[in-house]
Formats: structure tokens, sequence, C-alpha cells
């Protein structure tokens, strides 16, 4: 049986769909494959979205002020308002394991964060802390050792 190329082209289109077909079945009927975009308590995540990003803007004038020094302890920061309770986060985007939280009490304007939990490579730290009723947050990227 010979085939001429009109008939060729409407077998491929047919073997495509049927292959598009069976993709978007499988993907429907499979219950691992199953994933929200929206989460389910969507309105409360807006709302701490806003309130990081009201936080950040709060703390563009300290973002330029701050100064990041690596020492044998550890990543200096200073100087920040004395007696405030400061959230560091340090946001590793290739390594979730090697992510922390760490709360630390400001003495002398300065806080360290200790040289066991930063290993070199490309990091984003974020500092939160609340002054006069206001949260102050301030992210800053950094490549670890300076």
């Amino acid at each position: 049986m010979k085939l001429n190329w009109g008939t060729g082209v409407v077998i491929s289109f047919l073997m495509f769909a049927g292959f598009i077909g069976y993709f978007v079945y499988t993907i429907q009927t499979q219950s691992a494959l199953q994933h929200h975009l929206v989460t389910e308590s969507y309105y409360k995540e807006e709302l701490k979205t806003e309130a990081h990003l009201r936080a950040l803007r709060n703390g563009r004038l300290w973002k330029d002020s701050l100064h990041f020094i690596k020492t044998t302890r550890g990543l200096e920061i200073k100087p920040l308002p004395d007696s405030v309770l400061v959230t560091i986060k340090g946001y590793r985007s290739n390594d979730k394991a090697k992510d922390f939280e760490i709360e630390i009490k400001v003495e002398s304007k300065t806080v360290w964060i200790p040289q066991s939990l930063l290993i070199p490579g490309q990091w984003k730290i974020s500092l939160f802390w609340v002054m006069d009723g206001a949260e102050i947050g301030v992210e800053k990227p950094l490549y670890y050792p300076l």
C-alpha cells in the first residue's frame, strides 16, 4: 500500500492528538500529580505578604546604613538600634537545608551571625525588628565570604 504525503500528515496529526489526549488523561486522573497553586488560606497568606512588604518599605532608610563585615566569629552586622530583638533569616536558593532563622537581642548596636551557620556561597540575609511600634525589615543579597 502506497501512502501519499497528505495521508502521512493526517496520520502524524492523529498520532500527535492521541499523545496529547493520553497525556491530559494521565495528568487529570493520577492523584499524585494534583497540585494546587492557591492555598486554602489565601487571604491570610496575602496579609502576611503585605506585612512583609510594609516592613521592607519601613526599612528603606536602614538598608544603606547597615554594614556586613566578615570576621573570625562569623558575619557582623552593624549599626542596629540598641535593645531590640532582631530576627535574622538566611536564605540559600540552591540548598534549603542550609536556610536558618535566629533571634538575637542587639547589644552595642551589633549582631553576629555565627560562622557555623554560613557556608561559602550566595545568600539572602533578611533582618526584621520592631521599633516604635513599626516593623522594620531589610533584605540584602550577599556572597559569603565577602
